[in-house]
């Protein structure tokens, strides 16, 4: 039954029977809803007294976003970390830097010497072409003069063909080819054009002719080992003569 018929029907009640006990009425029924009662719920009581209150150590107070905020030693920790993770930053940015100037000096260091190096075969390029003896001949003496063959140049001295142009030849005869003479050259001129190829590459300056082929000959033997004198090759080949002149 609906709360405002229960209540009517209870006066009625009341009024026609004035000597019937009271009909016990709901407390509070003009809060009464469908369901029921509505009750309110009890404040909690206080616990403890305010010396106990200030004793209780409060909890750790929540940021908006329902997390317990940093103590002040936890804030300083993560201040300390991060100065810390800034140092290590900054000092592994100098290594990098400093590394890489490293690099890029050593990289201009290589590309300079290249750069060098290919100045110098040019210049002893233009050397050679300069100094060309245009099939320049000249009568050896096999008993007399120490010789060489193109081959034996290249291989104890490291003289090319078209180095060996700026030299004086002599033709011999060809065992493996009849129609064409082995050309032949004279030791002391090998070592000299060796001498001058290997100062002119090594950058020695082309001032003076007698130090640049004392500088060369000092190269090549640091190079490729010790090479006769001139003075040595030429007693040996007086004393060659001389061993024949007695036969």
């Amino acid at each position: 039954m609906p709360t405002k018929t229960r209540a009517k029907a209870v006066q009625l009640a009341e009024k026609s029977n004035p000597d019937a006990p009271p009909t016990l009425s709901l407390p509070n029924e003009e809060h009464l809803g469908k369901k029921g009662v509505k009750r309110k719920r009890p404040s909690s009581p206080v616990a403890g007294s305010e010396e106990e209150k200030s004793s209780v150590t409060p909890p750790p107070k929540k940021t908006s976003w329902g997390r317990a905020a940093k103590t002040p030693a936890q804030i300083a920790k993560v201040k300390a970390d991060k100065e810390k993770a800034a140092k290590e930053k900054a000092k592994m940015a100098v290594q990098r830097a400093a590394i890489a100037t490293e690099k890029k000096a050593a990289k201009e260091k290589a590309a300079a010497k290249r750069l060098e190096q290919k100045q110098r075969k040019e210049d002893w390029k233009a050397w050679i072409l300069e100094h060309n003896a245009d099939g320049e001949k000249f009568k050896c003496d096999p008993e007399a003069q120490d010789t060489l063959t193109q081959t034996n140049c290249k291989v104890y001295y490291n003289v090319t063909p078209d180095e060996l142009k700026t030299l004086p030849y002599d033709e011999r005869f060809n065992s493996h080819n009849i129609k064409r003479p082995s050309k032949v050259f004279r030791r002391t001129d090998v070592q000299r054009l060796a001498f001058r190829k290997q100062a002119i590459l090594s950058g020695v300056v082309q001032n003076d002719e007698e130090d640049l082929l004392k500088r060369g000959k000092a190269l090549f033997e640091d190079k490729y080992g010790t090479v006769d004198t001139e003075f040595e090759i030429q007693k040996q080949s007086e004393a060659k003569k001389k061993t024949h002149k007695s036969e």
